[in-house]
Order: C-alpha cells, then sequence, then structure tokens
C-alpha cells in the first residue's frame, strides 16, 4: 500500500465496541487487533494507518465499551477472543496471520491472551 491510500472504516455490530479498517483492495490482508492503554475510549488513528499500509486492523475499546457501561463490569477474555474471531473469520482477511498490538495496559492484555486464549494461537 501507499502512504496515503485509502481505507475502508467498518463499525463492527454486537457486543463489541470496535471499528474495523480495510486497506483498499480485494485482499486478503494480514490482520492486526490493536489495544491502547489505559486511557480508555475507541483510539482509531493508528489502526487507521496500519490499513493504509495493507494491514487489516481492529481497533477495539474494552475499557469504556458498552457492555461495560451496561453491566459495570469489566471485559473478561470472551470479548478479546471475540475480537479476535472478527478478524479471523473476516473473508478479506487472512486468518493465519492476524497479530496483536497492545500498548501500555493493552500490552498486559496482550500477554495474558498469549498465554491463556485458546483462540490466540
Amino acid at each position: 500500500m501507499v502512504h496515503g491510500s485509502r481505507v475502508r472504516r467498518v463499525p463492527t455490530e454486537g457486543r463489541l465496541t470496535a471499528t474495523l479498517f480495510l486497506p483498499s483492495g480485494p485482499g486478503p490482508f494480514p490482520g492486526l487487533l490493536d489495544l491502547w492503554g489505559g486511557g480508555g475510549k475507541l483510539v482509531e488513528y493508528r489502526t487507521a494507518l496500519l490499513a493504509s499500509h495493507g494491514i487489516a486492523s481492529l481497533a477495539l475499546d474494552y475499557l469504556t465499551a458498552k457492555i461495560t457501561r451496561e453491566t459495570g463490569k469489566m471485559v473478561d477474555n470472551d470479548y478479546f477472543e471475540t475480537a479476535y474471531r472478527v478478524l479471523e473469520q473476516h473473508p478479506q482477511i487472512l486468518g493465519s496471520r492476524i497479530a496483536m498490538l497492545g500498548l501500555s495496559f493493552g500490552t498486559t492484555v496482550t500477554l495474558r491472551m498469549a498465554v491463556y486464549s485458546q483462540v490466540v494461537k
């Protein structure tokens, strides 16, 4: 992908508070689950930048997510595994080439998923 190329922004449906960014073109593309730190909220700019360079990326809010606001409880591993599956099952994403990127507290989540998740390989 050329810097500045167009990407497609695809809001997710269901229980996730997330946005998927897809590179232009038919794919399939490698995928990335992008987890920010403890500041919370849905941060999309890095995810969009990654998509502009050919990596389908999912920005995920896990601290102020809709489900957290509704239940008053923090999300568990199932929430992150659901996000991973969104990437894995998308027709334009290579299900065998998915990575996770964590910043600050997102690093803790990424490492926990690498150790304990049955979904992340």
